[in-house]
């Protein structure tokens, strides 16, 4: 849309609010430069309006057409519009798009009495719209309906767009009210005090007071509104940087822990890529040897194909976490399970088909692991050795 301030068009006789007054239009007086908008409050008072104003007045919302008359639908919300020869050349080219449509119904005969006829004669009509300006689809029964009827209502420039109108272009907070937020959030939430965002609104509301009790007094300077603990939230959600808020509140190690950079999860792609060992002390006690006293906790060793996360191999005892242990485990998960299942596998009735040998093992950190006679014994079965990274507590 151009730099110069678009003009609009008001109905004569028509009644608008302006500013929370009832007023009613006038005239548009061209005879002053620039240009005036007339309107006319109930009890007499003239108020003039330029393009531009009516424009700013319009888009905050403290302009706007009457509304609860009978008849005065969505059509007359639409008003105040923008005029054909300012408009930008991308809405012109869609009111015309539109106007392809409401010409070809009218020229046949109106509507179609139901839903499903409007939308085939949509789907027709789209297949000779103008390329410019397009929308890409046809449209629904109810956007062509409207399209019709703000026609009749304003003709051409009734299909103009008027998305330009959308939203809200204000800022919820002034600039006062958000500088002071941020240095209150700044002194009070980013230290190691750790308060909560309901503690930091209580203290932001105190340093509102505080301003207003200073500049209260002072000619023509106006009471502050403090911002709300949603719009205070939401500043500390979304703007802060989350990094510095942790490293403030809780430290450089808990913010390194928490925000720390993840290297080398390169994730497999298929069954027997990678392959990990672990070891856990089982939570049963177990009768060693034939004494009865004699009880301890065995460890279970298990190897897991990463990928699919079967167990392809185990091994049960006493014996602590060790390379021989590893070993067993490995030589499990690497054999045929048929003869395994035979005689320790009473009541199993499902195959167990997984053999063969990882690409890549990884391990713990234990030094036995690293022992270079266990790496070349995987290495002489086409298997590398990785090893998971040091948790830090």
């Amino acid at each position: 849309m151009s730099d110069a301030a678009p003009r609009y068009r008001f109905q004569i006789g028509a009644e608008y609010r302006l500013h929370g007054f009832n007023v009613t239009y006038v005239k548009r007086n061209a005879s002053t430069q620039p240009p005036v908008h007339v309107f006319r409050q109930d009890d007499g008072y003239i108020h003039q309006l330029s393009d531009a104003e009516a424009a700013d007045l319009s888009r905050s919302g403290k302009l706007r057409r009457r509304t609860g008359d009978p008849g005065d639908g969505e059509a007359s919300r639409q008003i105040p519009q923008l005029l054909w020869q300012t408009a930008p050349t991308e809405f012109r080219a869609l009111a015309l798009f539109k106007l392809h449509f409401v010409q070809a119904v009218m020229e046949g005969g109106g509507m179609p009495p139901t839903d499903e006829a409007q939308r085939d004669l949509a789907k027709r009509i789209h297949k000779s719209a103008p390329k410019a300006g397009s929308l890409g689809r046809p449209p629904s029964p109810r956007t062509l309906r409207t399209w019709l009827r703000r026609y009749r209502e304003f003709g051409l420039e009734g299909l103009l767009p008027q998305t330009y109108r959308c939203g809200n272009r204000s800022p919820r907070l002034t600039a006062e009210a958000r500088r002071l937020m941020i240095e209150v959030v700044e002194k009070t939430y980013l230290s190691e005090r750790r308060l909560a965002a309901a503690a930091v609104h209580s203290l932001l509301e105190a340093a509102v007071n505080a301003r207003n009790e200073t500049n209260g007094s002072a000619e023509g300077a106006g009471l502050l509104k403090c911002p709300s603990v949603a719009a205070l939230r939401r500043y500390i959600r979304k703007e802060l940087c989350p990094f510095a808020a942790e490293f403030t509140r809780y430290g450089a190690q808990a913010a390194a822990r928490k925000f720390k950079v993840v290297t080398g999860c390169d994730h497999p792609t298929s069954h027997n890529d990678v392959w990990q060992i672990d070891h856990t002390l089982l939570n049963v006690m177990v009768r060693r040897g034939r004494r009865r006293h004699e009880l301890e906790r065995p460890w279970l060793t298990t190897v897991i194909d990463v990928h699919s996360r079967v167990f392809v191999g185990f091994w049960i005892g006493f014996e602590a976490p060790s390379v021989e242990v590893a070993c067993r485990a490995l030589l499990v998960a690497i054999l045929p399970k048929e003869k395994l299942l035979a005689r320790h596998g009473a009541g199993v009735r499902s195959p167990w088909p997984c053999r063969n040998v990882a690409t890549r093992i990884l391990m713990d950190q234990d030094t036995s692991f690293k022992a270079g006679n266990f790496r070349e014994r995987l290495a002489l079965l086409g298997a590398s050795v990785d090893f998971s990274p040091v948790i830090q507590p």
